[in-house]
């Protein structure tokens, strides 16, 4: 059985708008997972997707501080609105 609630990838934006940070995880436990959260075995583990605040940069080790700029992406608010569609 596959249990999905949403689009994969469909919860990132609206986790940005509030504040949040999201990171799919690739490699990972399946069993392990299934056991630790209690998953009953008629369902497929698919995606694993980790959900958080940003925390303060200064709390990382100096060689990871360096690696936290900005990306240089377009931000959310030039991707997305809301609006009725005239085309």
């Amino acid at each position: 059985m596959h249990l999905m609630r949403e689009q994969p990838g469909a919860q990132s934006p609206q986790a940005a708008l509030l504040g949040l940070n999201t990171h799919a995880i690739g490699g990972y436990d399946r069993e392990l997972a299934r056991e630790a959260l209690h998953i009953p075995a008629e369902y497929e583990l698919l995606a694993v997707i980790k959900l958080g605040y940003p925390g303060d940069k200064s709390a990382l080790p100096e060689a990871l501080q360096e690696r936290e700029v900005p990306t240089g992406r377009r931000s959310l608010n030039e991707l997305v609105f809301e609006a009725v569609f005239l085309g």
